[in-house]
């Protein structure tokens, strides 16, 4: 007899699309996308899976970098020459 946790962890990978991988399932998480179904397994899931919990916490960290990159880059004044670009087009 399986764990009661061990068990659903098999139902709940079953329920999860098949044709995205665990990393976009969990970017799509990140960015409440999932519907509700599914982000209740996937709560469940990384509250139980400490793995699955690391990897969600790396997520989480490249997507704050990655937009604190942006948000620095979209401060950047507007180079002249594309400023002369635009205005000639």
């Amino acid at each position: 007899m399986q764990p009661e946790n061990e068990a659903r962890s098999t139902v709940e990978q079953e329920d999860l699309p098949q044709a995205t991988s665990l990393a976009q399932t969990l970017t799509t998480y990140l960015d409440g996308e999932l519907s509700e179904p599914l982000r209740e397994i996937m709560d469940a899931r990384i509250a139980a899976e400490p793995a699955l919990r690391a990897l969600l916490e790396e997520l989480e960290t490249g997507k704050a970098l990655g937009l604190d990159l942006f948000a620095a880059l979209v401060r950047e004044p507007v180079p002249p020459r594309l400023t002369r670009l635009r205005r000639s087009a």
